[in-house]
């Protein structure tokens, strides 16, 4: 899992590289950009179940019924998720001129045609998923932490040797990546015994109790994706009616934003599910809240300096990955920008996440849906309240506040819900006074590396040397407020970022 997230952050970023020298903060990428977020936000409604429960559906089957319940739940629930993916599908192919005219306006022709190519796009994820899940269910985390790769190398590959076809190399590169993701996860469900039974019939299929909990849980999630993707659609709407490249630009600062969650959201979140959902299982509430409070403390430690270098940083980050090609000047002031408005996502994002799977791993979905539709609220208010004045800036801003309250909420209702109570308040005690004594300590840091003569200058190579200088400055300082603050706990909280991920390759193989 470790070699995964370290081999699939830096290509994810060559490929948005490659993809902003080729494209900048045009027209062209703006339209890859809303296409396939759209197909991603039809795609969801079979996503979102297969993401969010199938890892303790497939869970709990195995500890109730062996062998073989395991096997009769995997056939059913790959049933029924391929019928809905191929009919998905089918919309996209039939709908896309009027879904486009919704989304993209005056660039509606551009859309309607990438939409009718992605249209493959929801049956290749599928399989993506369902693989995915199940490996992650058997405690197999290795082949799962690598499935970025084969997306991001397709997209390089057609944009590098079939760029003069625009927009369409991208989407090419997209439908070929995200189908070898499925090939590369094969071996290891052949490898670790994956059999799923065929159903007898439609029927049998949803009669399965998998399938009967899955569907079950469907409308409290469907309704979470629902308003997450509503939101993003909107901000990309809004972006398309103020002007070319505000789409691009956000963008491009979201993909910053994939390296902190990659690095720490995702080891953490990915171990603690199938983790919490055994212990839930076995009725081990108080087991699971103390390992709640771990992940908790974990990510505390880690997303907040990680937003604050990326506030510091903005623009010499967005340098040093993106200037290249038709990513001129004006894309990189854009994409700092966002990134400005993001920062805070990184942080809430986390909480969000952390929570969802304490939530999701209960069996409880609702709580996690109230969450997503008062995020829904808060960030579409403060996106039409912002977007006209603040552009990208204001959009990056009022998804990242409206995603930060529904963190926060989800933690405190929690810490609300039963005898974890006090174990989800006690991060705040060992971390409270290191915290601001080593986020202010790496502040100092980044600022005084950042008035360093010999770091002043354009171009993409000096920024990247910032960049290193003040992430080595930064995070020297932080850690050693920390220990002079006396965050041990904390301390131990990062080291214990980088044992979840080990320990997921020692122990889960592939």
């Amino acid at each position: 899992m470790a070699l995964g997230l370290v081999l699939s952050k830096p290509a994810a970023y060559v490929r948005e590289a490659v993809l902003a020298a080729r494209f900048g903060t045009g027209a062209s990428m703006d339209a890859f950009v809303t296409a396939t977020t759209a197909a991603q936000a039809a795609w969801s409604v079979v996503g979102t179940p297969l993401a969010r429960v199938l890892v303790p559906v497939l869970v709990r089957a195995s500890a109730r019924r062996g062998r073989q319940g395991l096997e009769a739940t995997s056939g059913a629930v790959l049933f029924v998720a391929l019928g809905i993916s191929v009919l998905l599908g089918a919309g996209l192919l039939s709908l896309s001129a009027p879904l486009a005219a919704v989304l993209a306006g005056p660039r509606q022709h551009a859309v309607a045609v990438l939409l009718r190519w992605l249209s493959p796009l929801p049956l290749a994820l599928t399989l993506s998923a369902f693989a995915t899940g199940w490996l992650q269910a058997r405690q197999r985390f290795t082949l799962p932490a690598f499935v970025p790769l084969p997306l991001d190398l397709g997209v390089v590959g057609f944009v590098v040797f079939a760029g003069r076809h625009g927009a369409l190399a991208a989407v090419w590169g997209t439908l070929v990546g995200t189908a070898l993701q499925f090939v590369l996860q094969w071996p290891g469900l052949r490898f670790h015994g994956f059999r799923a039974a065929r159903p007898p019939s439609p029927a049998a299929a949803l009669a399965d109790p998998g399938v009967a909990s899955v569907t079950g849980m469907a409308l409290p999630l469907l309704v979470s994706a629902a308003a997450a993707q509503a939101a993003n659609l909107l901000q990309q709407g809004l972006g398309l009616r103020l002007g070319v490249g505000n789409v691009s630009a956000l963008n491009y600062a979201t993909r910053v934003l994939d390296l902190p969650s990659a690095v720490f959201t995702l080891p953490i979140v990915t171990v603690a599910l199938p983790h919490l959902s055994a212990l839930a299982a076995a009725s081990r509430r108080r087991d699971a809240d103390r390992s709640l409070r771990t992940s908790l403390e974990q990510l505390l430690a880690a997303l907040v300096p990680s937003a604050l270098f990326i506030l510091v940083l903005r623009r010499s980050i967005a340098a040093a990955i993106f200037e290249h090609g038709a990513f001129g000047r004006l894309s990189v002031g854009a994409t700092a920008g966002a990134l400005a408005g993001y920062a805070p996502l990184v942080v809430g994002f986390g909480l969000q996440e952390l929570f969802r799977v304490f939530f999701y791993a209960r069996q409880d979905v609702r709580t996690p849906m109230i969450w997503d539709l008062v995020n829904l609220a808060v960030t579409g208010a403060l996106d039409l309240a912002l977007a006209p004045g603040l552009r990208q800036v204001g959009l990056a801003l009022g998804m990242s506040l409206g995603t930060l309250v529904a963190g926060v909420g989800m933690w405190v209702t929690a810490a609300r819900a039963d005898s974890g109570a006090k174990d989800q308040r006690e991060p705040w005690r060992p971390v409270a006074v290191p915290l601001v004594l080593g986020t202010a300590a790496m502040a100092m840091a980044l600022v005084a590396t950042g008035h360093l003569p010999h770091l002043q200058g354009g171009g993409w190579v000096r920024a990247a040397v910032r960049v290193v200088v003040a992430g080595v400055a930064g995070g020297g300082a932080y850690v050693a407020a920390f220990v002079l603050a006396g965050g041990g706990p904390v301390l131990r909280g990062l080291v214990g970022v980088a044992r979840s991920a080990t320990v997921a390759v020692r122990g889960g193989g592939g």
